[in-house]
């Protein structure tokens, strides 16, 4: 697959497209490391979904507030409404059908003693203004698996932070995005305006 950087884009490190591919530069677009191809295509390995038995559908209401974890935990659809502020305590796995994260809303990962994953087996959804943030002292050490293949998108001038591994499906960016974490998807893009960090403390948690 071919790259292609809009006007003005900059990448801080290496742009490689796939094999006999390129990259395409639009006005003001720079790279500053390398822009060689890749040898061979890259297969994404399936998500092993962990066995759990199901608590059935979870589902925190308007400007409600819980914790969740440690542990091992399974649910249906899993819904953060309008508002709502979730924490949740690691080291804690997490299988749930559905993802949806709701307007304004708020989680918090307390990663002090271990990682949050979530293995999402249909979609993610994500509004507007609902962010992830990390227990004062911990870093954001959460990632998302998700299965579906119903295209993951962030809406504009949104803050997206943890590692993100969509291999079913797209991941679009809207316009003014913020992100810190990694992501992998079929199909990455990036509105105007986007600024994208990777954060190496991921690597601690999780094999990249």
């Amino acid at each position: 697959m071919d790259l292609i950087l809009n006007a003005d884009a900059v990448v801080l490190g290496d742009a490689q497209p796939g094999p006999e591919h390129t990259v395409f530069f639009n006005t003001g677009a720079h790279v500053e490391g390398s822009t060689d191809p890749a040898e061979e295509e890259f297969a994404f390995p399936p998500i092993p979904i962990p066995p759990v038995t199901s608590a059935g559908p979870y589902s925190l209401g308007n400007f409600g507030t819980d914790t969740l974890g440690p542990g091992l935990l399974g649910f249906d659809d899993f819904t953060l409404n309008k508002g709502s502020h979730l924490t949740i305590k690691g080291p804690a796995t997490l299988v749930v059908g559905n993802f949806l994260a709701g307007k304004d809303g708020r989680m918090t990962v307390d990663t002090a003693d271990g990682p949050v994953t979530f293995y999402v087996q249909g979609d993610y959804t994500h509004l507007a203004n609902y962010e992830i943030q990390a227990a004062s002292g911990t870093a954001v050490a959460v990632a998302f698996m998700v299965q579906g293949t119903g295209d993951v998108v962030f809406p504009a001038s949104g803050k997206i932070r943890g590692a993100y591994y969509v291999p079913n499906a797209d991941v679009l960016f809207s316009n003014n995005c913020e992100a810190w974490g990694s992501f992998a998807a079929n199909r990455i893009e990036m509105a105007s305006a986007m600024n994208f960090h990777y954060d190496e403390s991921l690597a601690k948690h999780w094999e990249v």
